[in-house]
């Protein structure tokens, strides 16, 4: 069988194991066969407020897309669900006195978790799989390209059917916060739909940095702010007064860092293990959703994320699979998901996962087929035996580690992020 044949076929097996979970509630083939599969597999290395009708730019196919994500949104709640559901409310206080062992869930345990959290795990791969097919945009046949930035800013500027001051109104206290303005969100947006021809080789680091610049796709840099004022619009009652002071006390509590490493990238550090979880879990799904969104902003609008790219490295932490998936209520955890990958215009050029556990690398195996091949290339798992102990150095260089990362030596002073938010810079100057 060759492997167009394999997927289509995987695909009717999907469909028709949803159908049959519906009729009878209980799995169905596809449910088993993509179980068998990714056990074979484990070794392989809301109402939308719509801005306005899609760019006419390109053809149908991003027509097709745009449909699709509005759909989706409707199926969901209104922004206003951002109250903790029932069961992530019930499983709120578990995640201190969770044990190691939910970190082993059975497969068939796997997938009935979704069941509990009220959604099905056919629903979380049509969600991951519209994410991620956005994540870096769409060229069409009939876009527009200009030469550089102050072309490109006017060309969006002139575009009759939009008055960006007007609709991003509502976010300024977030730009000025970040001391920028809304033209400079427009540039960012420009820099990411930036053609990567002329590709940078003075960065040997894992990953790589952006290409240089030759030309501007403004066509593909429109669309994809029309997909940030709508996603903004959506979120604009919970987003309110966001500045870096309102967020403080729920950021501490997540302990995210920041640093550039040696090709000049940002670099984003998340731990799951540095998490305080007994302050975690008295934090409300807002004040959370709150701090990912300007923590978005700070990377939309840094020099260093724009200019050379993002590197992610994520600590897991052996996190059982009940207390990660209860962190935030589903449909959120989704939105914010969306906004990051696929909303927000940042080019990750890498992303490193460590500690995981066992039911992650299943999950993983299963959500793999579905992801493009340049982002497969772009996520590495670190497992025992299969990288050097200190590969980090491979990724961002020897300067750029923080203090508390386990098994390496971090740095004093190369952490960017907590002296903004905390103060310490009196002036307020960061970029």
């Amino acid at each position: 069988m060759n492997e167009r044949r394999f997927w289509i076929l995987l695909f009717v097996l999907l469909l028709t194991s949803q159908r049959i979970e519906q009729i009878s509630g209980q799995p169905g083939v596809g449910h088993r066969f993509l179980t068998s599969y990714a056990q074979e597999s484990s070794d392989d290395n809301t109402t939308t407020t719509t801005i306005r009708p899609s760019c006419q730019h390109g053809t149908n196919e991003e027509d097709t897309n745009d449909q699709n994500t509005s759909t989706r949104r409707k199926q969901q709640e209104p922004t206003s669900q951002l109250k903790t559901t029932p069961a992530a409310a019930a499983a709120a206080t578990e995640h201190s006195s969770s044990s190691s062992s939910d970190a082993n869930v059975p497969n068939s345990e796997f997938f009935g978790i979704f069941k509990k959290l009220g959604t099905s795990w056919h629903t979380i791969l049509q969600m991951f799989r519209s994410i991620v097919n956005n994540a870096g945009g769409k060229t069409m046949h009939k876009d527009v390209y200009v030469r550089d930035l102050k072309e490109g800013k006017e060309w969006l500027l002139q575009q009759e059917e939009y008055n960006w001051e007007e609709l991003l109104q509502p976010h300024m206290t977030l730009y000025h916060d970040l001391e920028r303005t809304f033209e400079d969100v427009l540039d960012s947006f420009l820099k990411w739909a930036a053609s990567d021809e002329a590709k940078d080789g003075s960065c040997k680091l894992e990953g790589g940095v952006n290409g240089k610049e030759s030309k501007i796709n403004v066509s593909k840099a429109l669309r994809r702010l029309e997909q940030y004022a709508t996603w903004m619009s959506e979120m604009e009652n919970d987003l309110e007064e966001l500045t870096a002071t309102s967020i403080k006390d729920t950021f501490s509590t997540l302990q995210m860092k920041m640093s550039i490493d040696d090709c000049q990238r940002l670099v984003w550090w998340l731990d799951l293990g540095a998490i305080d979880w007994e302050l975690f879990d008295e934090l409300q799904p807002k004040d959370i959703a709150r701090v990912f969104v300007w923590i978005s902003h700070y990377m939309l609008l840094n020099p260093n994320a724009q200019d050379q790219g993002l590197v992610l490295i994520n600590s897991l932490n052996q996190i059982g699979f009940w207390p990660f998936m209860t962190m935030l209520p589903v449909d959120l955890g989704m939105q914010l998901d969306e906004f990051v990958i696929s909303v927000i215009p940042i080019k990750t050029k890498f992303v490193v996962l460590l500690q995981r556990p066992p039911w992650a690398k299943f999950a993983y195996q299963m959500l793999k087929p579905f992801m493009k091949s340049n982002m497969r290339r772009r996520v590495v798992v670190i497992e025992e035996g299969l990288y050097a102990k200190d590969y980090l150095f491979e990724v961002v260089g020897t300067n750029a580690i923080p203090i508390g990362v386990d098994n390496y030596p971090g740095k004093e002073g190369v952490e960017i992020l907590h002296p903004y938010i905390n103060g310490r810079i009196n002036n307020r100057r960061w970029f």
